[in-house]
């Protein structure tokens, strides 16, 4: 179950299945190695992103932190997401293809086949981890002169684009150049950061059902102080984080006293109407859900680029 083996690993997921052909289209357009791929009518994330996989156990945290951080990246998010994406299974397969075991999205062992000579099949059978999307307003990439000059906030950009690009390779180099970087921030914050304490804990919060599944503004809001209070801790505590510079300070005021007016409300189950809330809060310090989402997925890549020029 290791390199020294030269083991094959397969890392079948399954979700959106607009979002992943999107994904699919874009790397393949845009001529990166082919992150995410289908095979069979079935979805894969492409396992050589991972360097010095010992375990299996290993493997899963990799390619979840992976797709955490890519469904949550601003170029590559997606707008109004219903279904997350999940590891559906894991297939270790020998070199020769004679034998593969297969695990759950767990890491644990389900089912192993032997594949003889003449075709022949011994099967043995024994006996999902959730990544958030966010849901995010979109906003129009813009070019000039062949760079680009403002933020692509999601997935839907990216198509824009090249459908106004693909007779300009010029411009279109430019946007390959913008994304390229991008993807391999994600994979090197995967590959060294997956086992961080803290990062696991965001992971965690990105996951829970209370964030993916839940229809209620409380807890998502709750959630997203959660992801806000963990990033401080890491920065040094809030003066420290504020001195990064990341963001202009009444965006980070006006995201705690909205965060806090839900937070310290009596019922947490509850839906906020957003009329009464104006009524507590000056109207130009409100932040809606939304911007809130936007302002931690920001935080968040500000969080993993910090991380990475901490080496």
């Amino acid at each position: 179950m290791n390199n020294k083996n030269k083991t094959i690993w397969k890392i079948q997921i399954t979700g959106d299945v607009k979002y992943l052909e999107d994904l699919i289209l874009i790397f393949k357009n845009l001529n990166f190695e082919n992150y995410i791929y289908k095979e069979d009518g079935n979805y894969f994330l492409n396992n050589k992103i991972f360097n010095n996989i010992n375990n299996i156990k290993d493997l899963i945290e990799k390619a979840n932190a992976f797709l955490t951080i890519i469904s949550t990246f601003p170029s590559f998010r997606k707008n109004l997401v219903s279904k997350p994406i999940k590891i559906e299974k894991i297939i270790e397969m020998s070199e020769d293809k004679k034998l593969e075991k297969i695990y759950d999205s767990e890491g644990n062992f389900n089912t192993e086949i032997k594949i003889f000579d003449n075709g022949r099949k011994s099967i043995n059978i024994s006996g999902v981890t959730y990544i958030k999307l966010s849901t995010e307003f979109q906003t129009s990439a813009i070019t000039k002169n062949g760079k680009i000059i403002s933020h692509i906030n999601s997935i839907e950009d990216i198509k824009s684009l090249l459908l106004i690009l693909k007779n300009n390779n010029y411009k279109l180099n430019n946007l390959i150049e913008y994304l390229k970087p991008a993807l391999e921030k994600i994979s090197q914050f995967s590959n060294i950061f997956y086992k961080d304490k803290i990062f696991k804990e965001i992971l965690e919060i990105l996951n829970s059902p209370e964030t993916t599944e839940t229809s209620s503004e409380t807890l998502r809001w709750v959630n997203l102080y959660k992801i806000y209070e963990l990033i401080r801790e890491d920065a040094g505590g809030e003066e420290n984080l504020k001195k990064k510079e990341w963001f202009d300070k009444k965006i980070i005021e006006n995201f705690k006293r909205m965060a806090n007016y839900y937070r310290h409300s009596k019922s947490k189950n509850s839906k906020k109407n957003e009329d009464d809330i104006k009524e507590h809060i000056d109207l130009k310090n409100f932040m809606d859900l939304n911007e809130a989402e936007q302002f931690i997925s920001d935080l968040f890549l500000k969080y993993t680029e910090d991380k990475l020029k901490s080496l």
